[in-house]
């Protein structure tokens, strides 16, 4: 009996060795995914690491401490919980590194030009198209059309190539037989694919062109100590954000992260501005987001007179969603309205109907919020300023510990609508200096409000004058002020003014000679 008492004892021991190298194996894992991950601080990985050490060593000295059969198998379930918990940590941080991977862009993105051809042609490669017309985009798709353009010459001799800045017009005479091809995008294909129903059924693809474009590149800051602009520019759309659309959500943030401090500008939409990519050429700031991102970001830097440093594109309907993972969002409405839901249904049972005052808003009800532009007065300029708060609730919710402690579920949110050029060091870095920052965050607002509306051609739509709106420069001058002021806030520098000319040290205005200042409308209205 003593024999198989002694037996049964080391059989029991060799168990408890084997779930004690169990719990050191899973927390060197979970060790290693905390100090790799670099968004928990490093002083708390610190603590953790120590207080785990002291959990191992007291297990197993435990081993050797005679207790009861009902105290053993108590702590052989303490370890297996403990296990599982530590388990259970690593496939979280491991789920946030992917989803912080997800929403940094990498260095370059995967374009593919499709060449289209009618369901009927005989054709079976490019090689086919001699001698053929092919129709190009030459407008919001420039990049890709000229890419096309030196394959097919490669491929095949004698094609001649009709051009137009409209896809859909192009497409229509392809089904009706007018073009042998057409050359298109396959991103700007999806979205054709949804508003020209027989696309599909009437076109097949002959080939495909793939190439590697690069993308915006980030700023080098130290975006913990350096101030830093970033702006979001979102699609009002579902889904992929990477899609060339309308940028119809334009805001600009000055960071000044040692003061913990962001100054928001909210750039309307319907803005009056050189394309950059439309050969200067003034147009409505939207219409830049229908030919990249980059032309956004550089006609937007062609106005402020100073650089964005990094960008997050975003679908702006996921605010829905990221609101929701943050338990709702307070907010001020100004007024009391009635908007269409997220699938834009004005079927009176979809109305999402908001009373003016302060209230904690649902991810349903701030999209509508951050949507509504009709009952203000002035329209697209009350909806920036709606935006505005959407975005200054969703950051503050996010930067606080209850946001912090949710990270995995966003990040899992944000990355399948959003987009940046941060990296995915740099977002973790930022995510540790606000778990380890004392002070809360200031955000104030500046609202381009004072310029007026004029009536103006656009160069993305030549055939007829539409809405725009002309800045006031005073206001512009307002903003590169901000920007001045952030930089320099903290450094020792003389303090002197004119009192003949008080704006004399405010950075002036863009020398661009194609910008149409508010003082210059024709027909301000």
């Amino acid at each position: 009996m003593k024999k198989e008492s002694n037996k049964a004892r080391s059989k029991g021991i060799q168990l408890d060795f084997l779930l004690s190298l169990m719990f050191l194996i899973f927390g060197i894992a979970l060790l290693y995914s905390g100090f790799t991950w670099k968004v928990i601080p490093s002083a708390w990985m610190i603590v953790i690491a120590i207080v785990y050490i002291l959990l191992f060593l007291i297990l197993t000295i435990a081993i050797f401490v005679r207790q009861p059969v009902w105290a053993r198998l108590l702590r052989r379930i303490f370890v297996l919980i403990l296990c599982a918990v530590v388990g259970i940590g690593c496939i979280y941080i491991q789920k946030a590194k992917e989803a912080i991977n997800k929403i940094s862009a990498p260095a370059t993105t995967e374009e593919q030009v499709l060449i289209l051809v009618a369901k009927s042609a005989k054709m079976k490669t490019d090689a086919d198209l001699r001698d053929k017309t092919v129709g190009i985009q030459n407008g919001t798709d420039k990049t890709n059309g000229v890419y096309a353009k030196k394959q097919l010459n490669k491929a095949a001799s004698g094609i001649e190539f009709e051009e137009d800045s409209d896809y859909t017009a192009l497409l229509q005479k392809l089904m009706d037989g007018g073009l042998d091809a057409v050359a298109i995008s396959n991103s700007r294909y999806r979205a054709a694919a949804d508003s020209i129903p027989d696309l599909k059924a009437k076109t097949k693809t002959l080939t495909t062109y793939t190439y590697k474009r690069k993308n915006i590149a980030g700023s080098s800051k130290d975006i913990n100590n350096e101030v830093f602009t970033f702006y979001v520019t979102g699609i009002d759309e579902v889904g992929d954000p990477n899609l060339d659309l309308h940028s119809d959500v334009n805001i600009l943030m000055i960071v000044e992260p040692k003061a913990q401090n962001i100054t928001m500008v909210s750039i309307p939409r319907d803005g009056y501005i050189p394309n950059y990519e439309a050969d200067n050429a003034n147009d409505k700031l939207t219409h830049t987001g229908m030919y990249s991102l980059n032309d956004v970001l550089k006609s937007a830097e062609n106005l402020l007179g100073f650089s964005i440093d990094y960008y997050v594109k975003i679908s702006f309907s996921s605010v829905i969603s990221i609101v929701n993972k943050l338990g709702g969002i307070t907010v001020n409405v100004p007024i009391s309205f009635c908007e269409q839901d997220e699938n834009r249904s004005f079927e009176q049972d979809d109305l999402i109907c908001l009373n003016a005052g302060e209230q904690k808003l649902n991810g349903k009800q701030a999209l509508a919020f951050a949507r509504h532009r009709h009952s203000y007065v002035n329209q697209d300029l009350g909806r920036n300023q709606a935006q505005q708060q959407v975005m200054k609730g969703m950051m503050k919710k996010a930067m606080s510990l209850s946001g912090i402690s949710k990270l995995d579920d966003l990040l899992d949110t944000v990355s399948k609508y959003a987009s940046t050029n941060l990296s995915s060091d740099q977002i973790s870095n930022f995510a540790s200096a606000q778990l380890e920052g004392k002070k809360n965050w200031t955000i104030r607002s500046i609202y381009l409000d004072k310029g007026a509306f004029d009536t103006r051609m656009t160069a993305s739509i030549a055939d007829w004058p539409q809405d725009v709106y002309l800045f006031n420069k005073t206001e512009i001058n307002q903003v590169r002020d901000a920007y001045k002021g952030a930089e320099n806030r903290g450094k020792m520098k003389a303090f002197n003014f004119d009192l003949q000319d008080l704006y004399a040290n405010t950075p002036k205005s863009s020398m661009d000679s194609n910008i149409v200042w508010s003082d210059q409308a024709q027909n301000p209205h």
